[in-house]
């Protein structure tokens, strides 16, 4: 089932690989709890839209490492509205900078381009509100 959603995981199934026969794959850095949380923002569309940042957090590498394409647009998605609304309140600062840290490292380009658009609007503002 996880091959329809990921094209890592598709090939190595689809080549002469021991995984190919034993239809087996271990993903060794991802906890089982981690796996189920990527597996359900995928297909339960329910859930998808209650993501929020902190999921982003917890999932999107691993998306961008094994390839689930859909799982990566959805972290890109909410990542991107989450900087969008951060000029309604006052976040942690940290936070803010693991998240745009994130969006780098994970290939989430437009959540990228607008956590660096929020962070430089900020530090162009004669007022911040972080400490």
């Amino acid at each position: 089932m996880a091959a329809k959603r990921s094209k890592y995981i598709d090939t190595m199934l689809s080549m002469p690989m021991v995984e190919r026969k034993s239809h087996v794959i271990s993903f060794p850095g991802i906890d089982p709890s981690t796996w189920d949380e990527m597996m359900k923002f995928i297909d339960d569309p329910v859930a998808a839209r209650q993501m929020n940042m902190k999921d982003v957090l917890k999932v999107a590498k691993n998306y961008n490492k094994y390839d689930f394409c859909n799982g990566k647009s959805l972290c890109n998605f909410v990542l991107s509205e989450y900087f969008k609304l951060l000029s309604e309140k006052t976040e942690n600062v940290d936070d803010i900078i693991e998240a745009v840290l994130l969006a780098r490292d994970a290939n989430l380009n437009f959540a990228y381009i607008n956590g660096m658009d929020y962070i430089w609007k900020k530090v162009r503002s004669r007022i911040i509100p972080y400490g």
